[in-house]
């Protein structure tokens, strides 16, 4: 193998490992590749885990002249050295306080992919022993999930604890591969991003996106993705707070709209009818109100609707059916995709709840 070839071989070698893209290159051997970077079997492998942008320097006691290091992915070091060698390895590598996995044995070249494979999950259970101590019952998923969605739908607190709680769970039901850990995350973020316009949330859902993906570590993504909720509900407040804000209109056409939609949102009024009320078009209304408002049409609506159909379901009195068509959602079954969406509880949960909290006020 020339030097040339040796840039290909290891981008082949880390699609093999992490699931990446794999090389196209014709006839790679991985025995072709060990002896390329100067590597024989048998050896021990272990993977180390640092910071981002940390990396460990070479060492240069004699004892570890013959170790190599392979860096294939952001954070990640696979240390390979001879059998004899490993113990003062080891020693070295805890001095450099990175967390490192126990040294996985490779006897041949055969199964050198599967053993640095292994190595990867041999560190990632250091790593995540003390998050499955902690993790309890894993089968409070759903209900962790539930009462997370709701929290976090009625901006209550206490949303953080119990994210921190079902994080614990999530990692201790995925400890084979951080792939399926992230995916989690992104598919949660993805469900309670989905009832909002697209464009109203298009910057913090990418960015929360790329910043899951950029994390390489299951104790990274613990830290990182309260953060990134956190900021959803920031952009949430503001949403919510320009909704409510009609006086923000300054056109003529805006204002007219405003003041329609404020005598009207009672009934199921569309973008199209506020917009002939204002005389102008749909399209040009939604990006006026938009720029003057700082929401869409849309979510001005549902604001106000929502709004007054709280108030209704906390007098007591009034059917689901009858709150719904008297709040301008057209159907009930609009009204508690919305509800519960903004909620994260169906109108009659939300009553009972404030019920129950009345009483044991």
């Amino acid at each position: 193998m020339t030097d040339s070839d040796l840039p290909a071989a290891l981008a082949y070698l880390a699609g093999q490992v992490y699931g990446g893209p794999i090389s196209s290159m014709p006839g790679i051997r991985v025995t072709a590749l060990l002896r390329g970077v100067g590597i024989t079997t048998p050896l021990q492998i272990v993977t180390v885990q640092y910071g981002d942008g940390q990396a460990t320097p070479a060492p240069r006691a004699a004892a570890l002249q013959a170790v190599r290091v392979l860096r294939l992915h952001g954070g990640l070091e696979h240390w390979l050295c001879p059998d004899v060698a490993v113990g003062d390895l080891l020693i070295w590598l805890d001095v450099r306080q990175g967390l490192r996995g126990p040294p996985i044995s490779c006897a041949t070249p055969d199964s050198f992919l599967k053993d640095l494979r292994e190595s990867i999950v041999a560190m990632r259970r250091v790593e995540i022993a003390p998050i499955i101590a902690a993790a309890g019952d894993l089968s409070e998923e759903p209900r962790l999930r539930t009462t997370l969605i709701q929290h976090l739908a009625a901006d209550d607190e206490r949303w953080r604890a119990v994210l921190a709680r079902w994080l614990q769970v999530i990692v201790a039901r995925n400890t084979r591969s951080l792939n399926s850990f992230r995916r989690k995350l992104v598919e949660f973020f993805t469900q309670i991003t989905r009832p909002y316009e697209e464009k109203n949330l298009a910057f913090v859902f990418a960015t929360g996106i790329e910043r899951i993906m950029a994390c390489h570590t299951y104790s990274g993504l613990m830290a990182l993705f309260p953060e990134i909720v956190g900021a959803l509900i920031e952009r949430l407040r503001e949403i919510r707070s320009a909704a409510g804000d009609l006086s923000r209109a300054r056109s003529a056409a805006v204002r007219a709209a405003a003041t329609y939609v404020r005598d009207h949102y009672r009934e199921p009024i569309s973008l199209e009818d506020v917009a002939t009320a204002a005389g102008v078009s749909g399209a040009h209304l939604a990006r006026a109100w938009r720029k003057e408002i700082g929401c869409s049409v849309g979510d001005a609506l549902r604001t106000l609707r929502l709004a007054e159909a709280k108030r209704l379901l906390a007098d007591g009195n009034r059917t689901v059916l009858d709150v719904a068509l008297k709040c301008g959602f057209g159907s009930v079954e609009h009204f508690h995709r919305t509800f519960r969406a903004q909620q994260g509880s169906s109108p009659d949960a939300w009553r009972r709840a404030i019920s129950d909290d009345g009483a044991s006020a």
